[in-house]
């Protein structure tokens, strides 16, 4: 059973994740990039389609208007993290607008998405 451990379910699970396919990710940007002195991989980024970030207009200063950035030495992989970090913004998104479940969270504690993938103060 030991395949089971290196099995990735990612390409199965995001096979319709793009808009045109009826899915929440409106576009996914991939680039070559050096990750460290001796490692050239790949990083991703991907966004939300807009009606999904329920009014939330975010300028960031790093990545632009991304919902989700991953970076590995496979494209594939860098792909289908930054495409997890776009759905967990989502959550976020959807979680902060509703006040019963945002107390439940913590989110009237801490509004940010510390600890969350990809985490930024809003």
């Amino acid at each position: 059973m030991d395949w089971v451990k290196t099995v990735n379910l990612a390409p199965l699970k995001y096979r319709n994740i793009l808009m045109e396919q009826g899915g929440p990710i409106a576009r996914l940007s991939i680039i070559q990039k050096q990750l460290t002195p001796s490692i050239v991989g790949h990083e991703a980024l991907a966004y939300l389609v807009k009606d999904l970030k329920n009014g939330w207009n975010l300028k960031h200063r790093i990545y632009g208007n991304v919902d989700g950035a991953g970076s590995s030495e496979y494209k594939n992989q860098a792909s289908y993290k930054s495409i997890s970090e776009a759905l967990e913004r989502w959550a976020f998104y959807e979680i902060y607008n509703n006040a019963k479940v945002k107390n439940k969270y913590g989110f009237n504690i801490d509004p940010t998405t510390t600890g969350m993938a990809r985490s930024l103060d809003c």
